[in-house]
C-alpha cells in the first residue's frame, strides 16, 4: 500500500466532530517524512479552507490550505462553465458560503435577503445549523419561478460526536420532492470535483490512493478517477446498509491506525 499520491477524506476518517481518529495524525507525519503529496478532500458544505486548516490544527493535524478541496472548488468551477446563466444565486446556505461566492465575483445572496422579484438562476442548499423551515419556503419559491437546484453534497447524514445529522442530501429530496426538478451537486464524487483533484494532483491517479469512509461519495469517486481506493469502517460507513455493498473498494480496513501499521509492514 505504497503510493505516491493520498487523496483523504477529513470529516469521518481523519475526524469525527470535534475528536481525532484513531491513526489519522500518526499518518499524516508517515506521509510528510516520506514526502508523499497529501490532498484533503471533504464534502463539508459548512467552512472555507481557512477554517478547516485551523480546525484541524487546533486538533493536532498540520496541513496548508493548498492541501485543502471542498465542494466550493467544485461550485466555482461548476459555474465557471455555466457563464451564461441568467440571474443571481439563491445561497440556502451557512453565510460563510455566501462571502466565498461574493469574492469571487458571483452575485448572490441568503433567503432572507430577497425581495422575490429579482430573477434567480439557482437555488443552492447546503446543510447549516440555521437553516429554517421558512429557508425552504423560500427556496422552493425560487425554483418554481425557473431557478436551477444546485447542492453543495449529496451526502444523506454527516458523522458527530457520538452519532449523526442530516446533511444536504436529506435537506435537498424535500425539494426534489416539492419541486420536481432534479439536483445538480458539485461536492463529490461529481464531475466537478473530479475535475478539481485532477487540477490538484502531481502524480499519475495510478500512483495514488483515495480513502474515505463513504462508498458512495469517496470510493466511488477515487473508482472514477480510476485511483485505488481504502475504506476505513469510521465514520458514514458505520452507520452504512447493505444498499451500497455494490460499490467494491481495493482495501477494506476498520481504522487509519490498521492502515498505517500495514504501511508499516511493507517498510
Amino acid at each position: 500500500m505504497d503510493y505516491q499520491a493520498y487523496v483523504l477524506d477529513i470529516d469521518g476518517t481523519l475526524i469525527e466532530g470535534m475528536k481525532v481518529l484513531p491513526g489519522a495524525i500518526e499518518l499524516i507525519t508517515r506521509l510528510r517524512s516520506q514526502e508523499k503529496q497529501i490532498l484533503l478532500v471533504t464534502n463539508s458544505p459548512l467552512l472555507n479552507k481557512t477554517e478547516i486548516r485551523g480546525k484541524l490544527k487546533r486538533l493536532g493535524i498540520k496541513v496548508n490550505e493548498e492541501e485543502i478541496l471542498t465542494p466550493i472548488d467544485g461550485l466555482l468551477y461548476y459555474l465557471e462553465q455555466k457563464s451564461n446563466r441568467d440571474g443571481a444565486i439563491l445561497s440556502m446556505t451557512d453565510p460563510l458560503i455566501v462571502k466565498e461566492l461574493i469574492k469571487n465575483n458571483i452575485d448572490c445572496f441568503l433567503p432572507t435577503e430577497w425581495d422575490q422579484l429579482s430573477p434567480i438562476s439557482h437555488v443552492l442548499v447546503g446543510m447549516h445549523d440555521t437553516l429554517t423551515y421558512q429557508d425552504l419556503v423560500i427556496g422552493l419559491k425560487a425554483l418554481d419561478q425557473g431557478g436551477e437546484l444546485l447542492g453543495m453534497n449529496a451526502d444523506l447524514f454527516c458523522p458527530i460526536d457520538g452519532g449523526r445529522k442530516p446533511d444536504s442530501g436529506a435537506i435537498i429530496s424535500c425539494l426534489e420532492l416539492t419541486s420536481g426538478k432534479c439536483c445538480t451537486f458539485v461536492g463529490k464524487p461529481t464531475i466537478w470535483m473530479q475535475h478539481i483533484i485532477r487540477e490538484h494532483l502531481q502524480y499519475d491517479v495510478k500512483d495514488s490512493l483515495f480513502v474515505g469512509d463513504s462508498l458512495l461519495t469517496d470510493i466511488k469517486i477515487g473508482a472514477e478517477l480510476n485511483m485505488d481506493t481504502l475504506l476505513v469502517k469510521t465514520g458514514v460507513q458505520s452507520f452504512a446498509n447493505g444498499i451500497n455493498k455494490q460499490i467494491r473498494p481495493k482495501y477494506e480496513l476498520p481504522t487509519l491506525e490498521h492502515a498505517l501499521k500495514r504501511m508499516e509492514c511493507q517498510i
